[in-house]
């Protein structure tokens, strides 16, 4: 049927289409329909290059043109395909969407366009919710359309219907009848790692740009490099230094590719092993519009505000007792109201164990009071273990596919016979 649609040249007039989408009966036809409306996107796009026949709706438009200057037949026919993308997305067959997942996102991906194109970004987060969920074949699945729901809920600035998505982890993805594009993993797992980055969410933000990196080519990827600057500033701020990816390819990939384009990340890396909050006040000072060109000054403010705490925190680890004069000086904190600002704001974040004496301006530090043996420890305790039971069936799962899958299979057998 696909072949056929996208084939006859019937079909390249928009009003044919048209008039057969709206007879279709949308659960019986969920696929015919699905088709039409992509080949009527094609129809539009080429109608804009210069060539075919409008659609009904276009003609209309450009016959009040012709009468009133002010109308706008693609931007017409842009609002006609986003009411028309949005009511298949409600209205289809789930059952049938499943059988042609590359077509059904390829509209998607269109719908996404239509709605950034006319700002419009936050009329996309309900249908494109909806979509993933009746595309998915099991709720773990990644799609290419996640990579479009995240990026709307960047731009549009509401970022929970994207978090539902992300909070998920992913075990599989969706192949797309193998029209998967690897750009769809890259940009859903670096907008995944912004979007924790934005709501202070570090440690998945961490696993989220950790996981682009992983992904290496013979070619300079920008992704790849954005990524790493925002993996250095966010390592930095969840684990106090920048972790070294594991894989040796990926380290060489990162040396030869990635890091020669992050100059002034990799002296803020320099200047946080050396603990100097001087240094790295300098480096922000000397490329702060580095920074602000690659949205990444807030993370970095962060990021020096983050020493301080880790100083202050090696302080408790020295000292019982301790004035907050020599506090400031130890810090190098401009005075000592501000010590206290930041030590009391470590002591109601859990970052520091303490209390402030106001009578003698004296800082008593404490040890952490858990004792670890109250219900609530104990429940978090059990799901922990829960998640590394279900995640070691889920790796001795993926381990069986792998080993008999043909491709690894002859892969196997080819190394070992260069290995003789």
């Amino acid at each position: 049927m696909a072949d056929y649609i996208f084939g006859d040249t019937a079909f390249k007039n928009s009003l044919i289409v048209d008039e057969l989408i709206r007879n279709l009966d949308i659960q019986e036809n969920t696929v015919a329909i699905l088709y039409l409306l992509c080949r009527q996107q094609t129809n539009q796009q080429n109608n804009q290059n210069g060539g075919g026949v409008t659609s009904s709706s276009s003609l209309t438009t450009s016959s009040s043109s012709n009468n009133n200057n002010t109308a706008n037949p693609t931007k017409s026919s842009s609002r006609q395909s986003i009411s028309q993308i949005i009511e298949f997305i409600n209205d289809c067959n789930e059952h049938q969407i499943k059988k042609a997942p590359n077509h059904f996102a390829s509209l998607c991906h269109s719908l996404t366009e239509y709605l950034m194109d006319s700002d419009q970004p936050l009329k996309g987060l309900d249908p494109l919710s909806k979509a993933i969920q009746k595309v998915q074949q099991l709720p773990t699945q990644l799609t290419s359309i996640h990579t479009d729901l995240c990026k709307l809920a960047l731009v549009g600035k509401c970022l929970k219907p994207a978090l539902t998505f992300l909070d998920i982890d992913v075990t599989d993805i969706s192949r797309e009848n193998d029209c998967y594009d690897v750009k769809y993993f890259l940009a859903y797992y670096y907008y995944g790692g912004i979007i924790y980055s934005i709501i202070q969410n570090y440690e998945r933000a961490f696993l989220f740009f950790q996981t682009v990196l992983s992904i290496t080519g013979a070619a300079i990827s920008q992704i790849s490099i954005e990524a790493y600057k925002k993996y250095i500033l966010v390592s930095l701020l969840q684990n106090g230094r920048v972790i070294p990816l594991m894989a040796k390819q990926v380290n060489n990939y990162l040396n030869r590719s990635v890091k020669p384009f992050c100059g002034p990340y990799n002296m803020l890396i320099t200047a946080y092993t050396n603990g100097s909050i001087e240094s790295l006040n300098d480096i922000f000072d000397t490329y702060r519009t580095d920074y602000q060109n690659d949205q990444n000054i807030g993370l970095v403010k962060q990021v020096i505000s983050s020493l301080i705490k880790v100083k202050i925190q090696k302080l408790t680890k020295t000292f019982m007792t301790l004035s907050l004069n020599d506090m400031t000086q130890r810090v190098h904190l401009p005075n000592v109201e501000e010590a206290e600002k930041k030590i009391l704001h470590m002591i109601e974040n859990g970052e520091i164990f303490a209390q402030i004496n106001q009578k003698d301006g004296m800082v008593e530090f404490h040890d952490n009071p858990e004792k670890y043996d109250s219900l609530q420890m104990y429940k978090m305790i059990e799901e922990q273990i829960n998640k590394c039971m279900c995640l070691n069936e889920k790796l001795k799962a993926l381990d069986q596919d792998i080993a008999v899958n043909p491709l690894y299979i002859l892969k196997k057998l080819t190394n070992d016979g260069e290995m003789i």
